[in-house]
């Protein structure tokens, strides 16, 4: 099947198998976190595995594309169906950072992640941390210097792994 060979859901196995290998060897308490695909990733495989994976951190999850890729027919139909088959509940242990100059995804495309009660959303688009070329620009901005000054004082991930562990 197509779907099954997109590159978001052969990650998703490649990441599952690992988590499997340390459940064998005794790990507990697995938490997933990740950037853009790897953060979608890690809701995903915490949705369908919450028995092993305890929790998802997800830094602007993103699919498959920018925005614009989203629009087309195709990609957005399947889009859905990965949302469609998260297990997600209002038990669910995510934080999710996102903000509104990201290309990839934002906080109105994932509403569906922001609607349920447990899903820690952190919107910081009124951040005033500036994208660089190198780190993907705006959808990278999780991964600079300024970004992590700021979470350090917020303290948003500290606090999220306090609460669930």
């Amino acid at each position: 099947m197509l779907i099954g060979k997109q590159k978001q859901i052969l990650k998703q196995k490649v990441i599952y198998e690992k988590v499997k290998e340390l459940d064998a060897l005794g790990f507990k308490n697995i938490l997933l976190a990740g950037h853009s695909a790897g953060g979608w990733a890690s809701i995903a495989l915490y949705s369908y595995y919450p028995a092993i994976i305890k929790g998802a951190i997800a830094f602007n999850p993103a699919f498959a594309g920018k925005l614009v890729t989203n629009k087309d027919k195709f990609w957005s139909a399947i889009r859905m169906r990965e949302i469609e088959k998260m297990k997600l509940t209002n038990n669910s242990n995510i934080i999710v950072y996102g903000h509104d100059r990201d290309e990839f995804e934002n906080p109105s495309t994932l509403t569906f992640l922001s609607k349920l009660k447990n899903v820690k959303f952190i919107d910081f688009s009124s951040s005033l941390c500036e994208g660089k070329t190198m780190t993907g620009g705006d959808h990278g901005l999780p991964l600079n210097k300024c970004f992590a000054v700021q979470e350090k004082k917020d303290g948003n991930i500290l606090n999220y792994l306090q609460e669930i562990f």
